[in-house]
């Protein structure tokens, strides 16, 4: 993570970007996953200052993708010098991140993960069935993104198959109606049919994730 964000620094690559995204949402999934386990927050507040320079990566990493959709449509106000700005400021504490959280770190029980991972997809297919905004959708597309990374190094411990395949198109259906988003003036019935299209994948979203 670190290093991406250090390449993407010095050669202002979106590559270097994108993973340090990639990077930094796996450990947020993580820390969020303990947090729920221990009933606590303590993992996700300890990985703050990472968050503050990921959301502003964020904003970068949009307007990078407006860019591509519609060249001519007006950048953010959201500067590489901001964000180099922001970053240098808050690189010691990003440095110390890691020994933070491994101090906090512990053993996660069965019977917890389960019931996490039951009751995250649970609250997903309600808030799938029952969508009132744009950023409700976009924050559930974020939370399936968060049982896949998780799902990778904790399925042998759960008594549950999720259908991963399902998962990861839905996820990626939802981003392509995020990425239309991006743009203001792009054809609105684009956006329809996706939002039409994310209707008809989510439909009976609990037993299919789990099928």
């Amino acid at each position: 993570m670190q290093f991406h964000l250090q390449s993407f620094l010095k050669k202002e690559e979106q590559e270097d970007l994108h993973q340090f995204r990639i990077q930094a949402k796996r450990i947020i999934a993580f820390l969020t996953l303990l947090d729920y386990i221990n009933h606590d927050r303590k993992l996700v507040k300890s990985f703050s200052p990472v968050k503050k320079v990921f959301k502003q990566a964020g904003e970068l990493r949009n307007n990078y993708i407006a860019q591509k959709l519609m060249p001519d449509s007006s950048p953010s106000n959201t500067s590489f010098k901001n964000f180099r700005l922001l970053a240098k400021r808050h690189w010691k504490k990003i440095k110390k991140v890691r020994l933070v959280i491994n101090r906090k770190i512990r053993t996660v029980k069965r019977a917890l993960l389960q019931r996490f991972y039951q009751n995250e997809i649970r609250r997903l297919a309600f808030s799938l069935k029952w969508l009132r905004s744009d950023n409700q959708l976009h924050e559930c597309r974020k939370r399936i993104k968060g049982l896949l990374y998780n799902y990778k190094p904790f399925h042998y411990t759960l008594d549950m198959t999720l259908n991963t395949d399902y998962l990861e198109q839905v996820e990626e259906t939802i981003g392509q109606w995020h990425d239309q988003l991006l743009v203001a003036q792009n054809d609105d019935g684009c956006k329809k049919k996706l939002r039409s299209r994310i209707g008809r994948l989510t439909n009976n979203f609990y037993q299919r994730a789990l099928s």
